[in-house]
């Protein structure tokens, strides 16, 4: 049975970041992806993330920076233009061809359109969908939302939600998250201006709202904002936020596999780069303190995690209670309006950042 110091599950930001740095620490790393080779990084994604300090702007290819956040609620719209916060706009595949350039560049392998269909703790070692198996020092899970790694680990994800997505040809100029609680309930819809298109998506928990009436609802929207849905590109996918844990024994869950994501936007991308630089070092450093650097990472996970488990566990109630909004939706937007001049850009940069 072939054997590596290190096999990573997932081709994505988390799995190429930790196949990088370990790869340049001299381990021997073996990456398995489960999509060919050309399309490794052609996920859905809207393309917008916020620049986070600890990421490294030279390993992420950017392609437009806005300094405006738009957040508009109901009618209303609110203008933000924080000082030290703002959006990348990237291609999720050219990051994903950019990673797999750099993990492979500093000696790392990748073995792509190559499924793993299960793992054995007690044998360290992954079986392949052929039957194969590969075995392991250490494992990092960093296979996405539907992980088979952390399914391997005994975990179930109830908390989730969906997100459902447009490329469209109509330009846009501005980064818009949009409010309206009588539509979308607990989450919200989006504009992300792209250099020759614009994403437009939402995102909603399916135990409020089915799919194919949520479906009805953004159609709509985007009729009302001038968005041709129909010469689009339509992708969805889910967000799972069942957080199990980081570290277990010499297995680790990165990025989406860990449920890192932020319960507040969705927002993933980020987590998952810093979570494979924790997993990489905590592999080459035994007495590394991973603890406090994934508990300040947890803190966007847990934005509205409470919130969330609360709409979840009474779906009926929280239903009825954002219908009603409608009734108050004049109040709701002054007092959007009041929201604006009592939060800080600092604020907005704590909650964010």
């Amino acid at each position: 049975m072939e054997k590596r110091n290190v096999l990573i599950v997932g081709a994505g930001p988390a799995g190429l970041t930790a196949a990088k740095i370990l790869a340049e620490n001299g381990k021997d790393v073996l990456v398995l992806e489960k999509l060919p080779e050309e399309s490794i990084g052609d996920k859905v994604c809207g393309g917008a993330i916020f620049s986070h300090p600890f990421l490294n702007r030279d390993e992420i290819p950017v392609t437009k920076i806005l300094r405006n956040i738009k957040i508009r609620v109901f009618d209303k719209t609110i203008d933000f233009e924080p000082e030290n916060l703002e959006v990348l706009i990237i291609e999720r595949k050219t990051l994903g061809q950019y990673q797999l350039k750099k993990a492979k560049q500093a000696g790392a392998d990748v073995k792509s359109a190559t499924s793993v269909s299960s793992f054995d703790r007690s044998e360290n070692c992954v079986c392949l969908s052929d039957g194969t198996k590969i075995g392991y020092d250490y494992l990092i899970g960093a296979d996405g939302s539907n992980s088979v790694v952390r399914k391997g680990l005994g975990y179930n994800t109830k908390k989730r939600a969906l997100c459902i997505s447009y490329d469209v040809p109509e330009k846009h100029n501005d980064f818009v998250m949009n409010y309206n609680f009588a539509s979308w309930y607990f989450w919200y819809s989006w504009i992300i201006p792209h250099e020759d298109y614009t994403n437009v998506g939402v995102g909603f928990l399916p135990e409020l709202c089915n799919t194919k009436e949520m479906e009805n609802r953004f159609n709509a929207w985007a009729d009302k904002n001038g968005f041709e849905l129909k010469d689009g590109e339509r992708s969805a996918a889910p967000i799972y936020f069942d957080y199990h844990g980081f570290k277990h024994g010499n297995v680790f869950l990165t990025g989406d596999a860990a449920s890192f994501a932020s319960s507040a936007v969705g927002e993933g991308i980020p987590q998952a780069i810093r979570s494979g630089e924790i997993a990489a070092k905590a592999v080459l450093d035994p007495g590394y303190n991973f603890k406090r650097d994934v508990n300040d990472l947890l803190r966007y996970h847990r934005h509205f995690s409470f919130l969330l488990t609360l709409a979840l566990d009474f779906p009926m109630f929280t239903k009825k209670a954002f219908e009603s909004s409608e009734k108050f939706k004049n109040l709701i937007e002054e007092l959007s309006l009041t929201l604006k001049i009592g939060i800080t850009q600092e604020a907005l940069i704590a909650f964010y950042r």
